[in-house]
């Protein structure tokens, strides 16, 4: 394992003589992101989704992943939720996710970064696996703007 480790660093330090044979190169300690969806847009206050609530959105989005991703709910350790907007959004991923059908061993969490929370959910998953911490998750993004304190205290 060592030994692997060591040539993967070599060969990202050795130059090559092109760019995209370096970066379609196979390492074993890879994260691969297999399914990329995203929620439908709207627009806030009054929208499509006006009336949808945040631990809906995120039901619906597990759902989804389960059905085109085929992934085995049990092999899923975390599922982490970027979101701004939600002061209760680690809550409602943890009652969204066991209603999707994910066992109580997947672990729920979410951070909150402006304009970029679903990203760093996804960095936060890739950094879990890339320690060995889990060997599956799930990283989604989700918001509900006509939820947003800032926007729903707005007069028109």
């Amino acid at each position: 394992m060592a030994t692997e480790r060591l040539n993967s660093i070599l060969n990202h330090l050795s130059p090559s003589k092109s760019g995209l044979s370096t970066i379609t190169q196979k390492n074993p300690d890879d994260v691969v992101i297999t399914l990329a969806i995203r929620t439908p847009l709207a627009k806030g206050l009054k929208g499509g989704f006006k009336d949808t609530q945040l631990d809906y959105l995120v039901y619906s989005l597990l759902k989804q992943v389960l059905q085109k991703s085929n992934v085995d709910p049990q092999m899923v350790e975390d599922i982490c939720l970027g979101n701004v907007n939600d002061p209760k959004a680690a809550y409602l991923v943890r009652a969204a996710a066991l209603a999707a059908g994910f066992p109580n061993t997947a672990a729920a969490s979410s951070v909150n970064r402006f304009c970029s929370s679903g990203l760093k959910a996804t960095q936060d998953v890739a950094n879990q696996i890339t320690l060995g911490n889990i060997d599956v998750g799930i990283a989604v993004g989700a918001e509900i703007m006509t939820a947003s304190p800032t926007l729903s205290t707005r007069t028109s």
